[in-house]
């Protein structure tokens, strides 16, 4: 059996925009999920994660609302094109991500079965090295929680 890799989808393969931790934080979901599908893809990465297909199993766990199955789907298949991938979205809007996330792993696999996983967030990455499983950080953090919520309107 081929290992995976998890791979975060907002913040990963497109380009927030510093503005939109607001919407984050403050649980404005729909308004945010409408700004985050009119960001552009980065290129970059977005050839990194097809090349990683060669090699390993894609699953996307993002903490998009499951009610954006669609536009999700849609957006990852407008690159990956006839890649096969797994998307697993957030059931609940008010469960905290990391939590979901991590039970979603538990329950689907053991730490061998991951290769690795690909993360904006430094919190989301320790909760991944706390389950043993490497995370690759990329680009700038900009949904993670702030130790100072004064640093949200900033």
């Amino acid at each position: 059996m081929r290992k995976k890799v998890l791979c975060d989808i907002d913040g990963v393969l497109n380009e927030p925009k510093e503005n939109l931790a607001r919407l984050y934080h403050e649980k404005k979901f729909d308004e945010l999920v409408q700004e985050m599908i009119q960001l552009p893809l980065d290129e970059t990465l977005a050839t990194i994660v097809k090349n990683i297909h060669s090699n390993y199993d894609l699953i996307f766990l993002t903490a998009r609302h499951k009610k954006y199955r669609e536009q999700t789907y849609d957006f990852l298949k407008s690159f990956l094109g006839d890649i096969p991938f797994m998307l697993s979205m957030r059931c609940d809007n008010d469960g905290d991500a990391i939590e979901q996330k991590r039970d979603f792993v538990l329950r689907n696999f053991s730490k061998d079965d991951i290769a690795y996983a690909i993360e904006d967030r430094k919190d989301m990455a320790k909760m991944y090295e706390s389950m043993g499983i490497h995370c690759f950080i990329v680009k700038q953090d900009v949904f993670s929680k702030k130790e100072n919520e004064n640093e949200l309107s900033k």
